[in-house]
């Protein structure tokens, strides 16, 4: 629950600043503005309280609070938040633009900090950002040391209610800056602040903002109160006290009304700062030590400071209502059943034992009637898309059997009749449409794993003598010239590698070695080192050119674990960990590979590139599991070489 509203109502009914009476009668010039644009898709860090007692999620991109999403992961309500400082005369620095920051953790209680200085060095800040643990709230605390005392700070907000910056609504004045969507009834988001606000404007984006304002007169000139239907941009200029450094936080609250909104922000800043950022901080530790207990038996979950991070991220893509619906990038905010499925079986891997549970019981909830899964799933959807086979739809409909399959290996799923009946049906899908499929490795791969694993769970016959006649024509439709692996494939020539993470080829099978021969050398152009492309003229990525995948680096790493080459595994994880960005996060691809520690010196990422990527912080933990039992974590269990049982526990 939320904490409750504990400020009267009627103390949000002060009076806002007093207008020009032309400027109030006439209004913001440029409605609705122009087009809203989103952050760029690469996140330097993101956020959300543990539990779920407080459904926001933040992001920062370019050094600022970006995407904020309430109340699920994927219903996003802000485009940003930042500060400008002005000397009122000349002097203009944006905190996007005009500021070198550093991004990073605090440490293991997930604090964001932003350490950055203007870049002619007239001023530096630190910037501290959290979620309250029991409100819709993010708090953020700077602070600055000036080099000549006098200079101005505004606050910028662009809000996106419900993900449609045209059609925000907002007002700014002395109670703060609020904003709304089409109607009463929907999201209403406040910003308040721990100092007055001794100015306010609100106008349209590109025409009568703020900052057209400020770039023009270094000061704001038109104090419009409000602005909208449209792309809005609330402003607030702080009131800053003589001296050379200045403290001041806020809160960002969202809630069903922006009396709501405005009362769930006063009543977080009633908090010490250290407080809440405290109770915040103990909840992320709280959850790595729970994982420490129940995968007691491994080391790395205790030793690798990058995995327990891994671990944390994951744990932060899962929505709060929806339990057990992780989407695959707070940049792409979308439920991927393969990509759930794996993620899912990464938590498990690193000790969590409740929410790979969770995320079998949201996809089965979800399986059309006709058994199968989408390729994608809005968090809250109640049904699992159209009718049409799409490209992939097998693999995703294959991953959630082997989901099932595992967590019954591992002793924690006994299934019932319904979940037998879904299993079932997923299978007889798989048999019905796989074979009007464009065979590929990796799509033949998971469904022959998952219909091996619908017989071990269903005692489906049918399935496992389905599964047997495809693996004995492998060979025959994915092969190419030279009997290499080398087909197309939609998931890039390496995709392979899943016939002997699936256990459907044995490591050791001549055609496989022959093919990883290939797949390594520079001739073909996918890999350099220990870092893979998807193909040599990947056209996905920035400027149509693909760049290096660190998940494809885990990968590379678990064929030469079920090799029995621990020494190439340990450097193909040295190679994904190298691929983080400082703060940790795993983006989707980088555009050159890195050679030194991530802590040193972060890879190039381009900014469209989904970061982090929640595949890939599964593929690292996945790496580390399957590094420390000498055997592939994920090898289905009658396979050779299954992975060591892990306890049971009373359910």
């Amino acid at each position: 629950m939320f904490k409750p509203l504990a400020i009267s109502l009627a103390l949000l009914a002060g009076t806002c600043f007093p207008a020009h009476a032309e400027s109030f009668a006439s209004g913001p010039e440029g409605a609705p503005g122009i087009p809203f644009r989103w952050a760029p898709a690469l996140k330097q860090a993101i956020g959300t309280a543990f539990g779920q007692t407080s459904p926001v999620w933040f992001t920062i991109a370019q050094g600022i609070l970006t995407e904020v999403s309430y109340p699920s992961v994927d219903r996003t309500q802000v485009g940003d938040l930042q500060f400008v400082v002005t000397d009122g005369k000349r002097l203009l620095s944006e905190q996007r633009q005009d500021t070198l920051a550093q991004v990073s953790y605090k440490d293991e209680g997930m604090a964001v900090r932003i350490d950055g200085q203007d870049r002619l060095g007239r001023y530096r800040y630190e910037q501290t950002l959290f979620a309250d643990t029991a409100s819709p709230v993010v708090r953020i605390r700077t602070t600055f040391h000036w080099t000549n005392p006098g200079l101005r700070i505004f606050i910028l907000f662009r809000p996106a209610i419900e993900g449609r910056g045209s059609h925000t609504s907002g007002s700014a004045g002395e109670n703060g800056l609020l904003a709304s969507g089409d109607g009463e009834k929907g999201v209403h988001a406040a910003v308040t602040a721990s100092v007055p606000w001794s100015a306010t404007s609100a106008g349209y984006l590109g025409f009568s903002d703020a900052a057209q304002d400020l770039t023009r007169n270094f000061r704001l000139t038109s104090p419009w109160r409000e602005a909208g239907p449209g792309n809005i941009v609330l402003a607030g200029e702080l009131v800053v006290p003589p001296g050379t450094e200045f403290t001041y936080e806020l809160a960002l609250a969202f809630g069903p009304s922006r009396a709501a909104a405005l009362t769930y922000a006063r009543t977080a800043m009633l908090e010490p700062f250290e407080l809440g950022q405290a109770r915040y901080e103990r909840g992320w530790r709280d959850y790595l030590a729970s994982l420490e207990r129940d995968a007691k038996s491994v080391r790395f979950i205790r030793e690798s400071a990058f995995a327990r991070r891994s671990a944390q991220l994951l744990k932060m893509h899962e929505d709060k209502r929806e339990r057990g619906a992780i989407v695959a990038s707070l940049s792409n905010r979308r439920v991927r059943p393969r990509e759930l499925a794996r993620v899912a079986l990464g938590l498990l891997a690193a000790g969590d034992r409740d929410t790979p549970l969770r995320a079998l019981a949201y996809l089965l909830a979800r399986q059309r009637a006709d058994g199968a899964w989408p390729r994608e799933l809005e968090v809250a959807a109640k049904e699992g898309g159209g009718p049409d086979l799409l490209p992939g739809q097998l693999e995703d409909t294959a991953f959630p059997i082997l989901l099932a399959w595992q967590l019954q290996h591992h002793g924690l799923l006994s299934p019932n009749r319904r979940q037998l009946e879904a299993i079932r049906k997923a299978a007889a899908f798989i048999i019905s449409q796989g074979a009007r499929a464009e065979p590929s490795a990796s799509l033949l791969g998971a469904m022959i794993a998952g219909l091996r694993a619908a017989t071990a769970l269903a005692g489906d016959p049918v399935a496992a003598a389905v599964a047997d006649e495809w693996q004995s024509r492998i060979e025959r439709w994915t092969q190419g010239p030279g009997g290499a692996y080398l087909r197309p494939d939609p998931r890039g020539q390496g995709a392979f590698l899943e016939l002997v993470r699936l256990g459907i080829r044995e490591a050791s099978d001549p055609r496989i070695a022959a093919t990883v021969a290939l797949y390594d050398s520079t001739a073909l152009g996918s890999a350099e080192g220990t870092s893979y492309r998807r193909a040599p003229r990947d056209p996905y990525g920035p400027e149509g050119q693909g760049g290096f995948w660190p998940h494809l680096a885990g990968e590379r790493g678990h064929y030469a674990v079920a090799s029995g080459d621990l020494e190439r595994a340990r450097a193909q994880l040295h190679a994904l960990e190298r691929s983080a960005l400082d703060s940790g996060l795993l983006p989707e691809q980088i555009l050159a590979p890195a050679t030194g520690p991530a802590a040193v010196s972060g890879p190039r990422v381009a900014l469209g590139v989904a970061c982090p990527l929640a595949w890939a912080h599964a593929e690292d933990i996945l790496l580390h599991r399957s590094l420390e039992e000498r055997s592939v974590f994920e090898k289905p269990p009658d396979s050779p070489n299954p992975p060591a049982a892990v306890p049971n526990r009373a359910r």
